[in-house]
């Protein structure tokens, strides 16, 4: 990580950590970037979507896992929140292994660092990198 970040190889820091956290952190840093990103201001399906995957983070069950696919489902394919409950949604097995397609977090922090001033992209892929590294130590849990 500390290679990617001295050569500002965000965007593969990013995936990095999206495939290497185990599931709960990936998705609740995910939720952090998503904060960061939209404060307040989501649509009411993507604010329902966002509540699933918390949820699905603070009781890793069958019956979260289900209502965050629910609604993932009810969201678009380009939906930050979306994103993060359809990869709670796919976790089945034990919420501290890897999550099982790590696209989905992965494509909720890109989406998070896009938000915004243009011209603070990379300074928004890198501060987010930093958070993943931060929740991956125990930092932000």
């Amino acid at each position: 990580m500390d290679a990617l970040l001295a050569h500002q190889e965000y965007e593969a820091g990013i995936e990095f950590l999206a495939h290497a956290l185990p599931a709960r952190y990936a998705v609740w840093w995910g939720c952090l970037c998503m904060q960061d990103a939209c404060g307040e201001n989501l649509a009411s399906v993507d604010r329902d979507a966002a509540i699933a995957a918390i949820r699905w983070i603070l009781e890793p069950t069958e019956q979260s896992r289900m209502a965050a696919m629910a609604l993932a489902d009810a969201t678009g394919p380009t939906s930050l929140a979306g994103s993060l409950a359809r990869a709670a949604s796919e976790v089945a097995g034990d919420p501290r292994s890897p999550i099982p397609n790590a696209f989905h977090v992965a494509n909720a922090v890109h989406l998070a660092s896009v938000k915004g001033d243009p011209g603070g992209m990379r300074r928004r892929q890198r501060s987010y990198m930093e958070l993943g590294i931060g929740v991956a130590n125990d930092k932000f849990i």
